[in-house]
């Protein structure tokens, strides 16, 4: 079976409310990822979301946090993305706020994009970590005992 796995622009179809309730109330517009997979199919899709000020990025979150992990790990390519979409999600997101606000043809602050990336990178970082984690104890727990058997 050939994995599939593709992305699309995301569309955000609330995006006027979301911008609407952070003018009104402040707080932060945040990006977390959802995935399906299902057997040889992976769809991974940006969600955004606005936090209201005082309320927890992690906790925002947490409902595509359970979904992915319902409904993720379904594909070999949908396991691999679930756990990024996992770690990224408790890490709170990614927070898109300054990209969000920007009106069309209006160039995007480079500071802005700057911190993106570090927060793209950062999370990118952990998330490689934790597959290596994953890698070395299932070697650890499936490999050695088959090794020191034989």
């Amino acid at each position: 079976m050939i994995p599939m796995h593709w992305t699309t622009t995301a569309r955000i179809p609330n995006l006027d409310r979301i911008v609407d309730a952070y003018r009104r109330e402040g707080g932060t517009i945040v990006e977390y990822r959802s995935v399906m997979g299902a057997v040889a199919y992976t769809q991974v899709t940006p969600k955004i979301e606005w936090v209201p000020p005082g309320r927890s990025r992690v906790t925002a979150g947490l409902r595509h946090t359970i979904s992915s992990a319902l409904l993720g790990w379904w594909s070999l390519h949908g396991f691999f993305m679930t756990i990024g979409a996992l770690i990224m999600n408790l890490m709170g997101g990614i927070d898109v706020t300054a990209v969000v606000l920007r009106r069309p043809g209006e160039s995007i602050d480079e500071s802005a994009l700057r911190q993106l990336e570090r927060e793209r990178k950062r999370q990118g970082t952990v998330i490689a970590v934790v597959l290596l984690a994953i890698m070395v104890a299932a070697f650890v727990f499936m490999a050695l005992p088959a090794l020191r058997d034989g």
